[in-house]
């Protein structure tokens, strides 16, 4: 993100989820970067810190790359409005195996499609946005997930 943006940081640091922002909150980092599917537990369990806000991503190079989105308003109770972001797509993807491997992640489709309106109505909110039949640009459907390609 910071090499699409064009910003140099003094330091650059790779840190577990909760350190960083621990070590944001205590004013030992200036920023930190997440990449997740929102509402970000981390985010919303540690109450209402003073100064925390989410920077918006509006940054061509970026949205270029990444499908715009929006945060929204109140997704925590210490966010005031709306934010723009990029969301980053999460793919189920696998080795063109064949044989038992390729079953077992045939059958992992399978459970997911069948059981898509389930997710969303019991899972993490992201399972609302999940397009089973979306395509993604430049993948081949591997051969073990049965249905259309």
């Amino acid at each position: 993100m910071f090499n699409l943006s064009g910003i140099k940081p003094a330091k650059e640091i790779e840190i577990g989820d909760q350190e960083a922002l621990d070590a944001l909150i205590s004013d030992q980092i200036d920023a930190m970067i997440q990449v997740a599917g929102y509402p970000v537990r981390l985010f919303k369990e540690f109450g209402n810190p003073s100064g925390f806000h989410l920077i918006p991503l509006t940054n061509k190079r970026i949205l270029e790359l990444y499908s715009p989105s929006l945060i929204p308003r109140k997704t925590y109770q210490w966010q005031k409005s709306s934010i723009d972001t990029a969301a980053v797509k999460a793919v189920l993807i696998t080795i063109d195996y064949d044989g038992n491997v390729c079953d077992l992640i045939g059958k992992l489709g399978e459970t997911i499609t069948n059981n898509i309106d389930w997710l969303r109505q019991n899972g993490h909110p992201k399972w609302k946005t999940v397009d089973l039949d979306f395509k993604m640009p430049r993948w081949k459907r591997s051969t073990c997930i049965k249905g259309p390609q």
